[in-house]
């Protein structure tokens, strides 16, 4: 029986026709003295009225508990009080559709699963208009993806702008199921001390129960011939044969790809050809459709219960490849027969954790037709040690094993924190990870695993990482309701999936469910795939694509992003590559401690300037992302520094193109400048009064240059040298006034990006040039100039608005992109790497 709301309990017993939502909200609001004290009053108005009850029910008393349950009850009341408080008061409703339907009422069709409206007794549901008006109402029904509201006008209707829920859910059979307990703990009606599991979980010191027999322990001949077709490595074969023997609980620690699944499975199958029943279960429903896909692929048979409401609509398409093994929670048959029929010879059952405790798998007798002997637990790193405590208690009689398999570096304090538990021969490691490229692997086992990690991949090179920075002010965190997004990531997401993965096999994940909510709405409108795609970190975590793109969300500070569980779980979620969009700048100074700055740092200095791109490369496809080549292949990028080369220094090289480079010394494509020149050249004469060796921070800076051109003729244009070197110089324009709309793909992209961003744009004319040509070997010698000789950071970058360089004070790199050609020295003796062009130069004085 469900449980009042104490608005229900006042409108029966002290006055009808109150508002239920205001005296629920007193309940809501537990950090406000005011409610508090309503609180006192509401209670005492409904004991007054309510005594027949109170002399009949059975008071608490807790001279039946020792001290060690006193304990264990008081931390079982403050967890949850700690998780309740944390849970959102009010929620932004996403929807797509409002109908009014003949009766008055309104079904709204919900966009999003976890913001979707439910019945509640204890919510109310907010609609606003484009005036402002808002208008209170409830649910009154759900039916997959449409939610029935309170009658409006249909002008009303008509106009709703956005729909928010206030008040908590109602609580969920697992937390019904909990308090029950532990009211009757408190009563004395029911103890902790008659479960086995309970008992080795909270009182491990307590006289031990006699391990229970196992008879699929003895036949080693169905164990090995499992194990055989199984293929399994080391470890992986201890594990199942250590499940084999008459061990009450094992703690199986699977850092991520290490063939958890894999390893269930195997297990699954010997227990199932000695006719014993499994339980299977985890947090999540895709955790255990993942399970289930591993079981169909083996042919184990097997069932697998799904809530009406989960799949109805919202992912149905998840479970077609084991559609004849699904039973639906609404098609539970009510008589044992029927049920018996439903289930057929199939003793393995797979069901979330929250599942067990629905009162219906009771009523139609499937615990007596598959009892709860050996329950497996995957993904254990997402649950609460106290969400156990109910199970035990209800299967205490038949529940012989428990095996839990899951990530002690993911997630909140679990079973894994148990160190009575975790001794040498319960705990085991699974050491060989199958997912990640070996680049990635190696980071992850090195900085989170102790190097305990193998990685098996065939992909060894260290092409599968690529940060994007996108810093402010196109890219800052903001807050949205009571969860923060980052609108310049959110574009640099849909860049990334429009340019590159739009027809790969992806997901984006994002710590943040409003980034999550933005990142959908935005692939959505742009056209592009986007169900089943867009993720929250806590919801993703056992799944795995081939490339994951991951937005970081936080510029100043790091929030979420403190928690390395969480951060860990994002970066080993890819099978072939991995997209980081983050702010370098955050990365590198408020949030220098996360995991994913070291790895970025890490990164970068393994694998140079080709660690990150900038989100302007994105967006125009100019530069190559993991698993897919630049999808603008002329343009190219490569790395040296300038200064050296213009002091004639040894050119630093990135070592990523060390193998194509070779020895040369770029020093030589450029005319050496005087070493103690009087003034910068092309500085005013007001600075000239600094020592000349003196290198100042005011213009030992780096300054950018983006060169959107993919086919102008830079001989015949960039090769006059104007002199004196004028600080106004610019590159010339990509189209000239009154050209048509360039055709290529990075022209239109560069247009469209000047459109958005106008400050990108310069606003003069290139100066007049002469006839003073260079004459060296090498493209870069033929295309400026100007890059001969430092150029003043100028605030005030003069160009044309036909001009599609980029101001100069406004970027850090400087970026020359045109085809790698053919006739010069540099090209055909040192065979350059085919990626664009991109020098980097330091201002001196």
């Amino acid at each position: 029986m469900t449980p009042w709301s104490p608005g229900r309990l006042v409108n029966a017993r002290v006055k009808q026709g109150v508002n239920q939502w205001n005296v629920n909200k007193c309940w809501d609001e537990s950090g406000s003295w005011d409610a508090f004290y309503l609180r006192a009053w509401i209670s005492q108005c409904i004991a007054e009225r309510c005594q027949t009850e109170l002399n009949s029910a059975t008071h608490i008393d807790t001279n039946f508990l020792n001290g060690k349950e006193h304990q264990c009850v008081q931390d079982f009341v403050w967890e949850n009080f700690q998780i309740d408080q944390h849970k959102p008061r009010e929620v932004s409703a996403t929807f797509s559709n409002i109908n009014t339907r003949k009766d008055g009422r309104v079904d709204v069709t919900n966009d999003n699963y976890k913001s979707r409206m439910r019945r509640s007794e204890r919510q109310t549901v907010i609609a606003t208009t484009s005036t402002g008006r808002e208008y209170n109402t409830r649910a009154y029904g759900v039916k997959g993806k449409k939610t029935t509201l309170g009658g409006f006008d249909r002008r009303v209707s008509d106009d709703i702008q956005s729909i928010r829920v206030v008040g908590r859910q109602d609580p969920a059979n697992s937390e019904r199921l909990a308090d029950s307990l532990l009211l009757c703990v408190l009563q004395g009606k029911k103890t902790f001390q008659k479960s086995p599991f309970i008992r080795l979980f909270w009182f491990p010191n307590w006289k031990k129960f006699s391990p229970p027999p196992d008879s699929a322990a003895s036949r080693e001949d169905t164990v090995q011939k499992v194990l055989d077709s199984a293929r399994l490595n080391t470890s992986q074969e201890e594990v199942v044969r250590k499940a084999q023997t008459n061990e009450r609980i094992l703690v199986v620690h699977g850092p991520p790809g290490t063939g958890k699944t894999t390893t269930i499975a195997a297990i699954t199958r010997i227990w199932d050809l000695h006719d014993c029943p499994v339980w299977i279960t985890a947090h999540s429903n895709v955790a255990v459709k993942n399970i289930a896909l591993s079981l169909h692929k083996r042919q184990v048979d097997f069932k697998i219960l799904v809530s009406k409401e989960f799949y109805e609509e919202w992912h149905e398409h998840m479970y077609a490849a084991v559609q004849d093994n699904l039973i639906r929670s609404d098609e539970l048959p009510a008589s044992g027969v029927a049920m018996e029929r439903l289930i057929g010879n199939s003793c393995i059952i797979l069901s979330t954790l929250g599942m067990l405790s629905n009162p219906a798998l009771e009523q139609c007798g499937l615990f007596k037709l598959v009892p709860v002997e050996r329950m497996i637990v995957d993904e254990a790193s997402q649950i609460r040690i106290f969400e156990f405590l109910h199970l035990f208690e209800l299967f205490q009689d038949v529940l012989e094993k428990v095996i839990f398999f899951g990530d002690p570096h993911q997630h909140m304090k679990t079973i894994f924190d148990l160190e009575h538990l975790n001794t040498s021969h319960r705990r085991f490691l699974l050491n060989t990870q199958y997912r990640m490229p070996v680049a990635l692997g190696t980071f992850i086992s090195s900085h989170v695993y102790g190097n305990e990690l193998r990685s098996s991949h065939d992909d060894t090179s260290s092409n599968c990482v690529l940060f994007v920075n996108v810093p402010a002010p196109h890219g800052a965190e903001s807050k949205l309701g009571s969860s923060w997004k980052n609108d310049g990531e959110i574009r640099t997401v849909v860049n990334l999936v429009k340019q590159y993965y739009h027809t790969k096999n992806f997901a984006v994940i994002t710590p943040y469910d409003a980034q999550r909510g933005e990142i959908e709405r935005a692939l959505k409108a742009e056209g592009l795939p986007w169900e089943n795609g867009v993720f929250n970190v806590d919801s993703f975590q056992g799944n795995e694509r081939d490339y994951i793109i991951v937005s970081l969300v936080r510029t100043d500070m790091p929030g979420f992003l403190s928690h390395m569980n969480r951060i860990n779980v994002m970066l080993t979620r890819c099978k072939k590559g991995l997209v980081v969009v983050a702010n370098r700048d955050f990365l590198n100074t408020k949030g220098y401690n996360i995991l994913v700055a070291t790895f970025s740092r890490h990164w970068t200095r393994t694998h140079g300037h080709g660690a990150w791109a900038d989100w302007r490369e994105i967006a125009a496809g100019s530069v190559d992302a993991p698993g897919v080549p630049a999808p603008t292949p002329g343009l190219r990028r490569f790395a040296v520094s300038f200064q050296s080369a213009s002091h004639g220094y040894r050119s630093t090289v990135s070592s990523k193109y060390e193998s194509f480079t070779g020895g040369f010394d770029v020093s030589k494509l450029f005319p050496k400048r005087q070493e103690t020149p009087t003034r910068p050249i092309g500085m005013p004469a007001a600075s000239s009064s600094r020592r000349s060796t003196d290198f100042s921070d005011d213009y030992r800076q780096t300054t950018d240059w983006d060169i959107w051109d993919e086919d102008y003729d830079c001989e015949e244009s960039w090769a006059e040298s104007p002199e004196p070197f004028n600080s106004d110089f610019s590159f010339p324009p990509l189209v000239s006034s009154g050209q048509a709309r360039p055709t290529t793909k990075a022209q239109r992209n560069v247009e469209d990006l000047e459109t958005s961003f106008p400050t990108l744009r310069s606003t003069k004319a290139p100066p007049q040039q002469t006839s003073n040509r260079l004459h060296t070997h090498s493209l870069v010698g033929k295309t400026a100039n100007a890059w001969n000789r430092p150029m003043p950071r100028s605030s005030q970058a003069p160009a044309t608005s036909n001009n599609r360089a980029i101001k100069a004070d406004s970027l850090h790199e400087t970026e020359f992109r045109k085809p790698i050609k053919s006739d010069g020295p540099l090209a055909t003796d040192h065979q350059l790497h085919p990626n664009p062009i991109r020098i980097r130069r330091h201002w001196w004085v």
